[in-house]
């Protein structure tokens, strides 16, 4: 056999074993890829749903606690901008509406409310969900009562 003929046998070969590799890397990468979104997607869920421990009228202990846990997850799986609109408001929940409307002359409500939908925004973004709502509009919540 001569140099062209191995060489145009091993070629292909080479390619061959090459592109095969690539792909099976690319389909391992979009997998993991898929499961971190999921996660994410849990995480979010779950964090969204314990905000109802600190929205209603009457406050909800255990809500509250499964949304502190939840948040040492968001450390883990969510993106930078999501950690740092959630660092915020976990900054406002530690005071009380009374002291922090002392300190900073500004509405507790209004404030709490619009960082809750900065954080809303912040976790549809990661998800891959454009928006062009304001934080004001993603933040909303309301109590209904009698419906606890």
């Amino acid at each position: 056999m001569d140099t062209n003929t191995l060489i145009a046998i091993i070629i292909p070969v080479v390619i061959a074993v090459v592109g095969s590799w690539g792909s099976y890397l690319f389909e391992k990468w979009r997998e993991r890829k898929a499961r971190l979104h999921e996660r994410k997607e849990e995480l979010y869920k779950n964090l969204v749903f314990s905000f109802k421990g600190f929205f209603q009228e009457n406050p909800d202990f255990s809500l509250r606690q499964e949304f502190i846990d939840e948040t040492r997850l968001a450390r883990l799986y969510a993106c930078d901008e999501a950690i740092k609109a959630l660092n915020k408001l976990v900054d406002i929940m530690k005071e009380t509406e009374k002291a922090f409307e002392e300190r900073t002359g500004k509405n507790y409500q209004e404030v709490a409310h619009n960082l809750l939908g900065e954080f809303m925004r912040t976790m549809r973004r990661d998800l891959g969900i454009k928006t062009k709502l304001p934080p004001e509009e993603l933040g909303r919540t309301e109590i209904i009562k009698g419906m606890q």
